[in-house]
């Protein structure tokens, strides 16, 4: 079949009248190139290198908030004058060092979330045991609302962009607070410099004595939570070391515990890595089987593998043998992939006991949400792998996983035979994504 579609769409090739096929391609997989990850560019230009702490009317880049060397483009489709907004999703994680003063501060996008999530944690690494508190004066704010944007390099344009990027959910007014504590770095300078050189805001302004004004880009596919995610320090059993080791000491080429479709547990390579970072924090779901046998931090949008709840009630085998035979049966008839989102306390999930035996386990806890610092996302030429002893597929924020094995089907055959491979996974990825926006927007995860 799929020489078939290599045949049909090379004769549309070859036909004049479609040349514009291979350009719109062309620039389909240009633009989310640069929407994939920051370019290396971004961390090696001139103020991103120069790390220091900002002084009283300062801001950084040194350009204005709208322009595409900071924060911008903005313009009046990107304005919000209501909550709740598709655009916009609430802060609700209550396990951090951030207050709100106000309900409507709570409301951002999601670019914005991920960057006050990482400056949360830059925060506790600064100040580690200290009660230094992030607070958070305004994101979205309706105050004065109109629907236009004043042009660039009008009188009144500097004075009203930080308006308009608060109206689209992408601007925030915030300061440090603390119980106590006396610091001489205690104050909105060095608060801006946590914000923009670790954090990754996109513009920051030392803006009044005691309150910063950061802002961030539009969300996109590099950022509004594509990139489902495990925890750094989960761990998986490597054949090569004949040991369970932290997936962020994984490698392309190790060959981790999987499981194939007719439920033999089985090595498979890890071919490429949909993300992996150090410092970058995530939220994730934590999810704890019955007596706290296995847990696991996943992201919400990330794909896991339950028993289906339809016209079915396990029964819990008596024998080491009967229940690897009912865990098998279940896997091959039973098995349905979900969002880890939606893994609710009595569900069963697929796991991989001590002597890599597949099992049946009850679902007892679900904690939504826990912000960890480090995540990473490996591909196995199996297209799932085992975490924690909880078997999880490899595949996020798209909820046909038939469909997503479908499109990197050549990644998956190129993979085979050439090793650099791995080094485009982000890129091909982005322009995947950037196709099923177009044809499959319904299948995507969904912010609840």
């Amino acid at each position: 079949m799929v020489l078939t579609l290599g045949r049909i769409l090379f004769g549309f090739y070859k036909r004049s009248d479609c040349k514009c096929i291979a350009l719109l391609y062309a620039l389909l997989f240009i633009w989310p190139v640069e929407l994939c990850v920051k370019s290396p560019e971004h961390y090696y230009k001139s103020y991103k290198m120069r790390s220091h702490v900002l002084v009283y009317k300062e801001f950084q880049p040194v350009e204005l908030e709208n322009s595409y060397g900071a924060s911008g483009p903005i313009d009046a489709t990107d304005l919000v004058d209501r909550v709740p907004h598709k655009r916009l999703v609430r802060f609700n994680i209550n396990n951090t060092k951030i207050i709100f003063i106000k309900e409507n501060a709570r409301w951002m996008t999601k670019t914005l979330r991920k960057h006050l999530l990482d400056l949360n944690q830059h925060i506790e690494n600064q100040w580690p045991g200290r009660d230094v508190y992030i607070q958070v004066h305004d994101t979205w704010n309706p105050r004065n609302f109109r629907k236009k944007v004043t042009p660039m390099g009008t009188e009144n344009h500097q004075s009203f962009t930080m308006d308009h990027f608060h109206w689209a959910g992408r601007g925030i007014d915030m300061s440090l607070v603390s119980e106590g504590f006396i610091s001489k770095d205690f104050h909105p300078g060095k608060l801006a410099q946590l914000a923009l050189y670790s954090a990754g805001f996109d513009w920051c302004i030392y803006k009044y004595t005691n309150l910063l004004h950061c802002s961030v880009k539009r969300d996109s596919a590099k950022s509004a939570d594509w990139y489902g995610c495990f925890a750094n320090n989960s761990t998986v059993y490597v054949e090569q070391k004949n040991e369970f080791i932290k997936m962020k000491n994984l490698k392309i080429g190790d060959r981790v515990l999987t499981i194939a479709k007719n439920g033999e547990v089985r090595f498979s390579p890890v071919i490429g890595f949909f993300h992996q970072s150090f410092i970058e924090t995530e939220r994730f779901v934590e999810i704890r089987t019955v007596n706290n046998s296995q847990s696991i931090h996943i992201s919400p949008e990330h794909l896991i593998y339950r028993v289906s709840r339809s016209n079915f009630t396990y029964r819990n085998p008596f024998t080491k043998t009967e229940r690897e035979k009912a865990a098998t049966e279940l896997f091959i008839h039973h098995k349905e992939v979900i969002f880890a989102s939606s893994v609710i306390p009595g569900d069963f999930i697929f796991i991989v006991d001590l002597h890599k035996d597949l099992q049946v386990q009850k679902v007892d806890k679900v904690i939504k949400y826990v912000v960890k610092q480090g995540k990473i996302a490996p591909l196995t030429q199996e297209g799932n792998l085992i975490v924690n002893s909880i078997f999880v597929s490899c595949i996020s924020s798209f909820k046909n996983e038939n469909y997503a094995f479908l499109a990197l089907y050549p990644y998956f055959m190129i993979s085979k035979f050439w090793h650099g491979a791995s080094n485009f996974l982000c890129y091909y990825t982005s322009f995947l994504i950037k196709l099923a926006e177009l044809f499959f927007p319904f299948y995507f995860y969904k912010e609840t």
